[in-house]
């Protein structure tokens, strides 16, 4: 019996579990396209392959594993390498499958000929072209491996569209047309007995640690874990980036909220004052300060635990312990020995302490908060925040409105939160595909995209993908009709503007336009009746219009605004 290409690609993928996939149509994938419909495998199509790959990334993110894009070659690769990159950097493992022109038509001036992987290769983690279609399903099953196995991240395979066409016997095939666990740990390093006796000994002793849960806490899934072991440790527990949830902002005694730096919230003080920072799968980065000087100090002492030892930081400061290991295996190790030997670390007032600078913070805020106008973010977000479902999957996207949404907004569930710009490519615009994504990955609950007005038009478009295949999200405008950021480093740095401002866009009537519910916010009074009128589970796709203060900055904004005017 004989089969093409393109059917290798449709088996493999459906034998590595694979039931959906994004894309944007083109001639040199299209063979792949005509089998999915016939596979079970359910096909996405977007209005943009940037999108595609955002979506993937999305949906990626909320399962834990791999989610595969595919786009066609030329200005369709093209189109697609932001989001790619923005994987890179974010260590969300993707399969991106690209089509390319026929082989003998390549170096001859041939329709959309280039060097695609020469152009992406230093941002993936694995990238390779597949010349023979008997070679399909192995290089198929190293790009899912490759993505899931050590740090994750995107991988490309190039296949060019007479590859796809090609036939072949199936007989002659090796029989590497096996499945693979695309969950694949092969660093599942264990701590040893006296790294777990060393780390007891250097907490017991500490008067103010904090413990920081990063993202390799939330892809080795040690939420149930960390459940049981934070009995155990009556001490101040901060969540970052994708572990957002992974430790719940309202259930949980020990857990402080958001750890992120970037967000300025009431963890840059607690943090601050610790005489131990305990880092579990934290990368260090701009979204941490750097963990450097004068936030964290030569005073402090640090526990930093990773499978990656090249990203892990305070390496400079000398009362700094390093153990590569797996974050799983050693929180596991760790659960066990407290519990064996019924030991209990209570730091019950330094904890008490944080907690009264977090009400202190929050309670400050709440008094910025005056009659006005235009909506108020704060306002606006503490109302927001009691209505919505407690599983709520929140989408934070921009740079002004993704710093309040980022202060006020909790997380109780892991994966509750994306961030669009995480990582260090810092992408806006992303907003809406990654909703789209964790709505089609997490049918069951309700999405909330919360972006700004800016970057809500990058991908805009995408509200016809979510009407068309009826992936419905409420999206929420924070419309200050600006470049926020933009528009306050230029007044800080350079007392003029220029390019910052945004046309007064109705949003609600393009939602409308497209298919989807608009509501117009203009009025900090009409807040409680817009968001009481939300009706939960969403029908359809809908967007509310929020009219913000042009002038209401978060602390986020001021802390990177600090950030960029020391860029001399």
């Amino acid at each position: 019996m004989n089969i093409t290409g393109a059917e290798l690609v449709v088996q493999s993928l459906t034998q590595h579990h694979i039931d959906m996939v994004f894309g944007l149509v083109g001639n040199q994938i299209s063979p792949i396209l005509v089998h999915l419909e016939y596979s079970g495998i359910r096909y996405i199509g977007t209005r943009h392959e940037q999108a595609a790959i955002h979506m993937a990334d999305g949906y990626s993110q909320v399962k834990r594993t791999s989610a595969v894009a595919m786009v066609s070659g030329g200005p369709g690769f093209t189109n697609s390498i932001t989001g790619i990159v923005k994987a890179f950097f974010a260590n969300t493992p993707l399969v991106v499958i690209i089509g390319s022109v026929v082989n003998s038509q390549r170096n001859k001036g041939a329709l959309q000929d280039m060097d695609q992987l020469g152009m992406i290769r230093n941002y993936t983690k694995w990238s390779a072209t597949v010349f023979e279609p008997s070679r399909i399903p192995e290089m198929l099953h190293q790009a899912f491996y490759k993505a899931n196995s050590g740090k994750k991240g995107p991988v490309v395979l190039e296949i060019p569209i007479d590859v796809l066409k090609r036939e072949i016997d199936v007989s002659s095939l090796s029989g590497i047309i096996g499945k693979c666990d695309v969950n694949c740990d092969v660093n599942a390093s264990v701590a040893s007995l006296t790294c777990i006796e060393d780390f007891v000994r250097q907490l017991d002793l500490a008067e103010r640690p904090v413990i920081l849960l990063g993202d390799e806490t939330y892809y080795a899934k040690c939420e149930m874990m960390l459940e049981e072991l934070l009995s155990f440790l009556n001490i101040p527990v901060f969540t970052i980036a994708k572990a957002r949830g992974i430790v719940s902002d309202s259930d949980h005694d020990s857990c402080c909220g958001n750890g992120r730096i970037l967000e300025a919230g009431p963890q840059t003080e607690i943090i601050s004052q610790a005489d131990l920072v305990v880092n579990i799968g934290v990368s260090s980065d701009y979204q941490m300060d750097f963990f450097g000087e004068p936030l964290f100090h030569r005073e402090q002492r640090y526990i930093n635990i990773s499978e990656y030892i090249d990203d892990l930081p305070f390496l400079e400061f000398e009362k700094s312990t390093v153990w590569k290991v797996n974050v799983h295996a050693f929180l596991s190790a760790l659960r066990v020995y407290l519990r064996d030997n019924q030991l209990k670390l209570e730091k019950a007032e330094w904890l008490a302490k944080a907690r009264t600078e977090i009400d202190l913070f929050f309670d400050q805020l709440d008094k910025t908060v005056h009659p006005s106008e235009d909506v108020n973010p704060v306002h606006f977000l503490n109302t927001l925040q009691n209505k919505i479902m407690p599983d709520t999957i929140l989408v934070l996207d921009g740079s002004n409105a993704m710093f309040w949404a980022g202060l006020l907004l909790r997380a109780n569930t892991p994966g509750q939160i994306i961030i669009a710009s995480d990582g260090t490519h810092g992408p806006m615009g992303p907003g809406l595909p990654l909703a789209l994504g964790a709505k089609l990955a997490a049918p069951g609950r309700e999405v909330l995209l919360y972006t700004g007005d800016g970057s809500f038009g990058f991908n805009m478009a995408e509200l016809d993908t979510s009407i068309a295949y009826r992936i419905p999200v409420t999206v929420i405008v924070h419309n200050d009709r600006s470049w926020g950021l933009c528009k306050t480093t230029q007044e800080i740095l350079y007392q003029s503007v220029c390019g910052v401002e945004l046309s007064d866009v109705r949003y609600d009537r393009i939602t409308e336009a497209f298919g989807g519910e608009g509501v117009l916010v203009e009025r900090d009074v009409d807040v409680e009746d817009a968001i009481n009128g939300m009706v939960f589970p969403t029908p359809v796709t809908r967007c509310l219009d929020v009219r913000m203060i042009t002038t209401s900055y978060s602390p986020g904004l001021a802390k990177f605004n600090t950030f960029l005017e020391a860029m001399k």
